[in-house]
């Protein structure tokens, strides 16, 4: 996937972390769910 597509980030003033939030399940009311938190150090991207 080409980096073009994204538009540069910029934290908001006064923050330095941001989290990336998912989570999975068979429905918000039964079953299983499972989240997860993700935070990334900007200065070392990912590739990919």
């Amino acid at each position: 996937m080409s980096k073009d597509i994204f538009e540069p980030f910029e934290y908001p003033q006064g923050f330095q972390l941001f989290a990336g939030v998912d989570e999975v399940g068979r429905g918000p009311l039964v079953g299983d769910v499972v989240t997860a938190a993700v935070i990334l150090d900007p200065n070392n991207p990912i590739e990919g």
